[in-house]
């Protein structure tokens, strides 16, 4: 289904996904009314159920893709400000507590530049150590392209791509993943529902630097562009 969220509901979006993919709607400011959810809910990108008297809502696994995707996308806040705020409160102490896990400083992260396309300006006479990591791109995105059908931007279990990456060694496999992740090029994500995850998901499951377990990939492509 194509759907276009608004500026206001990108916002609700971005408090979910900062909240950790779930929040009560007492957590969301200012109220997220009917109007804002219902298309979410008709777009399968957010679930809603009742707790005690209130509501809580939840970012599904396309929720998920679709907000990770678009995290560089702009947003006109107009005059939902009290939403951008409300998204700004969710995310801070998250990346509070993910520097002080992970020994990171912040001006490292936010002084960091997109990494270049490993494709890029590579002289034949390197050495394979330094090649390595780009043959490790091209399995991975070939082996999306493939369970795909050749289109990007598909929602694809972790462990069909480890399957296709055949012999290659795991602890690459996982640094690739997390490199192209970094540069944009794929989304990894969890599933939100625990009765989905098969027991090949938990065998190909792969941890985040911030101990997050992952189960999907959301191929996006060059530089979030289509690969055709």
């Amino acid at each position: 289904m194509s759907f276009d969220p608004t500026p206001r509901q990108k916002l609700f979006l971005l408090q979910l996904l900062f909240a950790g993919g779930t929040a009560g709607m007492k957590d969301l400011k200012p109220e997220f009314t009917r109007a804002d959810r219902t298309p979410l809910k008709a777009a399968k990108w957010v679930d809603e159920r009742k707790v005690e008297r209130s509501l809580e809502f939840s970012l599904t696994d396309a929720g998920w893709g679709w907000v990770e995707a678009h995290l560089g996308d702009a947003i006109e806040i107009g005059s939902d400000t009290a939403a951008a705020a409300g998204a700004l409160q969710q995310v801070l102490p998250r990346i509070a507590s993910y520097l002080a896990a992970t020994g990171v400083r912040l001006a490292d992260v936010v002084r960091t530049k997109q990494t270049p396309d490993p494709q890029d300006n590579i002289d034949p006479g390197e050495s394979q150590a330094s090649t390595e990591p780009a043959r490790a791109h091209t399995a991975i995105e070939a082996a999306c392209l493939r369970l795909g059908g050749g289109v990007d931007r598909q929602r694809l279990r972790l462990a069909d791509v480890r399957n296709e990456l055949g012999d290659w060694d795991r602890a690459a496999q996982d640094k690739a993943f997390l490199e192209l992740a970094t540069s944009g090029r794929l989304v990894l994500y969890g599933m939100s529902d625990p009765q989905e995850i098969q027991a090949d998901d938990r065998a190909a499951e792969l941890k985040t630097p911030s101990g997050e377990a992952r189960h999907l990939v959301y191929w996006i492509g060059h530089r979030g562009k289509t690969v055709g």
